[in-house]
């Protein structure tokens, strides 16, 4: 049965659109259909392209790249341990230089796809002294991670990933960026958390009244290390697929106000760049276009409400980073039913790890500043 309803303008804080330097697996072009076919009307795209968004010249050369878009859309900037000074330039009040605002600072605090890796505690506690913009962190604890990979060297299994980035990586790491937040009070943001222990660590240094937010993904929610069993490299993704216990943590923290935001930590790669061995094989998983139909199938199932998922995506990333979601609006139809397809989505990839579901709940139009930029036919 239909049941259409019209949503505001809906956020994904945390896209990777491989522009520069990738676009062969995705672009803005290709990576805003997608997100506009998901329901998505901003999206905040992640600094580690080739080049990274590193410099002032980087975030300008960006933003005229992308200027035409048909999504709104910010960017985040990447901190290195030597870039303080083009901090400082793009670090500016909206009011007084739109051109050069960007969403956030990014720290890779444990290594990713790209070289933008800084765990330097002394100079992330500069940092966060330095500026007033919100720090987002990829928080995994890069020393655990390589005493792991030294001992799993040689084995080949991809479930090995969940091994060698284990949960005691992510709490580590959320644990030492807590502690610089109470000695600087500075704002962060939690990318992409995985497991109990992260939940539980971030739940108790809300409770102390520090300014920390929290972000899920889909595949955090919806996949679990069994995935492994069908899905092989193309699920691995950094942090890695965790236990049904963790996800469980995870869904309940959704309903108990510890968790933000939902971002899809949307990362193309070609089926052929997965389909090699496991330590060659690139993290990262598609989603953007498949975010609320996951979570809309969620509510059908009485999993969250949907006032729950309108903070999730819309209100909550709104306050955090500033945006004006204002003439945007996702219209639902929270009835209608659909398998996900390969052949109806947008990326340039090709792949999606929900392909057959059967999702209960879908977007059937996407405004974006008043005007239609997506339509369902049906």
């Amino acid at each position: 049965m239909s049941k259409v309803i019209t949503l505001p303008g809906l956020v994904d804080p945390h896209v990777h659109f491989r522009t520069p330097g990738a676009e062969y697996k995705e672009d803005f072009v290709t990576g805003a259909v997608a997100a506009l076919a998901g329901g998505i009307s901003c999206v905040l795209d992640m600094p580690n392209t080739n080049p990274p968004t590193i410099t002032h010249n980087d975030l300008g050369w960006k933003k005229d790249k992308v200027k035409n878009s048909k999504i709104q859309f910010g960017f985040h900037f990447g901190a290195t341990e030597d870039n303080l000074d083009e901090i400082k330039k793009v670090s500016l009040d909206k009011a007084r230089d739109k051109e050069s605002d960007i969403a956030s600072i990014k720290v890779f605090f444990g290594s990713s796809t790209g070289n933008l890796l800084v765990n330097n505690l002394e100079y992330l506690e500069k940092l966060m002294r330095k500026t007033t913009k919100i720090i987002t962190v990829h928080a995994e604890d890069e020393e655990i991670i390589q005493k792991n990979i030294a001992k799993y060297k040689g084995r080949e299994k991809p479930g090995i990933h969940s091994k060698i980035r284990s949960p005691e990586a992510a709490a580590s790491a959320v644990d030492k960026l807590l502690n610089l937040v109470r000695k600087t009070n500075h704002p962060v943001y939690f990318c992409h958390i995985s497991t109990k222990e992260e939940v539980d660590l971030i739940k108790n240094a809300k409770k102390e009244g520090l300014p920390v937010f929290a972000e899920v993904t889909p595949h955090h929610l919806f996949l679990d290390t069994s995935a492994y069993k069908k899905w092989g490299n193309f699920v691995k993704v950094n942090p890695p697929l965790r236990s049904k216990e963790d996800q469980k943590a995870l869904w309940d923290a959704i309903n108990d106000g510890t968790i933000d935001t939902i971002g899809s930590d949307h990362a193309p790669h070609l089926p052929k760049e997965k389909k090699v061995d496991y330590w060659n094989a690139p993290s990262g998983i598609p989603g953007v276009e498949t975010t609320l139909p996951l979570m809309l199938d969620a509510i059908n199932k009485k999993m969250l409400t949907i006032d729950r998922l309108v903070e999730l995506m819309s209100t909550n990333q709104e306050k955090i980073f500033g945006l004006d979601l204002k003439g945007s609006e996702t219209t639902i139809d929270l009835g209608l039913i659909r398998d996900v397809k390969i052949s109806d989505l947008h990326s340039k990839c090709e792949w999606n790890p929900y392909e057959e579901m059967e999702l209960t709940g879908w977007p059937v139009e996407t405004k974006v500043l008043g005007k239609t930029m997506y339509q369902m036919l049906r």
